[in-house]
């Protein structure tokens, strides 16, 4: 029991750490959009897409500051913040010894939900760049792994909560 106590420990302090990272790109993102709205700075940028088609520092910037981009971006970042807020609430949980709890169940459920919208999300900033591409067709991709997951941890969700019910029997039973 007490290794997994510290395999707990340890996965907590991992989630916080990604919540520290995501502040930290939202940070970087933040400065970079201030930074790339000065247009001496703008006109000494070259930047290359996917496809090595290099496009000048004024389209670069058409990308990065466009309000569609910056949501795209906002909302994965947030969607994935929350994702490590409800994971570091998960594992704190169970370091704390508290497993067939209704807080697991919801943060277990909200991940879930939170990875089925990074499915459709989760390439949005890219749609923009498709612009600047040699392409003849739009390419709308999803990423189907995050609903994998999704589907994995909602099920793990719907397993706790019949875990959770048979403790909860099982507490009133002498």
């Amino acid at each position: 029991m007490k290794e997994q106590a510290k395999i707990f420990k340890v996965l907590k302090w991992i989630f916080t750490i990604g919540m520290i990272l995501l502040g930290m790109a939202l940070v970087a993102f933040i400065a970079m959009e201030i930074v790339l709205r000065i247009p001496s700075v703008a006109n000494m940028v070259e930047v290359t897409t996917k496809a090595n088609l290099s496009i000048s520092a004024a389209e670069a910037v058409k990308i990065f500051i466009t309000p569609f981009f910056i949501l795209g971006f906002l909302v994965n970042l947030l969607v994935f913040a929350g994702v490590f807020f409800y994971g570091r609430k998960f594992f704190s949980n169970l370091d704390d010894g508290k497993i067939f709890v209704e807080e697991n169940i919801s943060s277990a459920k909200k991940i879930s939900i939170l990875f089925v919208i990074l499915t459709f999300t989760s390439e949005l900033p890219n749609l923009l760049i498709i612009d600047f591409q040699p392409k003849t067709e739009l390419d709308l991709s999803m990423n189907f792994t995050y609903l994998l997951v999704a589907l994995i941890i909602w099920a793990l969700a719907k397993i706790l909560e019949e875990a959770k019910a048979i403790a909860d029997e099982n507490q009133f039973t002498i």
